[in-house]
């Protein structure tokens, strides 16, 4: 039966280590700078270090030109302050060099192959359901798909690439956004589209709104005031807590 509610497109971002041809794969919503920079964080992540070099494609994400007509591309400044953060030079590759980005190339094609070819029939609920299914698929590419030296990915990874990778940092990045929004009176604010609950007494009053990509953080001047883990996906979801909520609404949402 097909789907009869909204669908979302999503965009599927390929990371690759270029000697073992370890694959990290996983399904975004936008191609915007925030998913961007969180794909990055989650490659390192998932490899457990810090590649020398990333060598991206050349998406307005993550390079740009400094006037119409210009041949050289400068990266990012959000990009760069990740990279900095994690030790790590960026290389874009160079315009209709295929050559300069051949690993991730190949890679693409197995996604293609493996994780498409796999799914693109399958119906998804959620963000999460989605990309839970495409981790199982890059599993199988790097745990048990043997290739003609018979050895996995991850195994040529552990043995001969895996200490060639520097540390991870204490702490991950995060990129930062402030928003102001107004408290609605159902005691709720608006922020990326998304509801998130805070004490119904503050109804009416203008909030601090700290967005990261994980959480939203509110805050009344100086003060914090709550914390949400924050929403994705659909648009116009609520994160209600239960102390926000006065008790004669208790029953009627069902807290």
């Amino acid at each position: 039966m097909p789907p009869t509610g909204p669908q979302s497109k999503t965009y599927l971002f390929v990371a690759v280590l270029p000697y073992s041809g370890l694959i990290y794969c996983q399904a975004f919503l936008n191609m915007k700078t925030p998913a961007w920079l969180e794909a990055h964080i989650a490659a390192f992540a998932y490899f457990g270090g810090v590649v020398q070099i990333v060598v991206p494609d050349n998406p307005t994400t993550s390079t740009h030109r400094r006037t119409r007509g210009d041949g050289e591309r400068v990266i990012n400044a959000r990009y760069q302050d990740m990279a900095d953060h994690y030790g790590v030079a960026i290389v874009p590759a160079r315009v209709k060099k295929p050559r300069d980005k051949a690993a991730v190339e190949n890679a693409v094609n197995v996604v293609n192959k493996r994780v498409i070819g796999y799914l693109d029939a399958e119906v998804f609920e959620t963000l999460d359901e989605l990309r839970g299914a495409i981790a199982e698929r890059v599993y199988e590419i790097n745990y048990e798909l043997v290739r003609a030296d018979d050895t996995t990915r991850i195994q040529r990874f552990d043995t001969e690439e895996a200490h060639l990778l520097a540390p991870l940092p204490d702490a991950r990045f995060e990129e930062v956004e402030w928003k102001q929004a107004k408290v609605g009176r159902n005691y709720h604010v608006r922020a990326d589209y998304q509801h998130y609950s805070v004490p119904y007494q503050l109804a009416g009053q203008i909030l601090r709104v700290r967005l990261t990509a994980t959480r939203v953080t509110i805050f009344n001047g100086s003060e914090l005031v709550c914390e949400h883990r924050r929403r994705t996906g659909r648009k116009g979801q609520y994160s209600t807590l239960a102390e926000h909520v006065p008790i004669q609404h208790h029953n009627i949402d069902g807290l």
